[in-house]
């Protein structure tokens, strides 16, 4: 029986660049792979949401749907 597809939000207000490079991405990595998934995140911010850095480790992730909070209604 084929399992049904989830919508997985991961909503990180308070992500720092070493949690989402080493950990955080892997989740994504994994729960992609059967299910869509949705990434809310700040930009980087006083160590704190991601930058280009982390940007870069996801480039290959092009059917996951990427919210950056970075704009004046945010």
């Amino acid at each position: 029986m084929a399992q049904e597809q989830k919508r997985i939000l991961f909503y990180l207000p308070v992500m720092t660049p070493w949690w989402f490079a080493n950990i955080i991405i892997h989740l994504i990595r994994v729960t992609a792979r059967e299910h869509e998934v949705h990434v809310l995140v700040p930009p980087l911010w006083k160590n704190t949401g991601i930058g280009d850095e982390q940007i870069e480790l996801a480039a290959d992730l092009d059917h996951v749907f990427w919210y950056i909070l970075d704009g004046a209604d945010h």
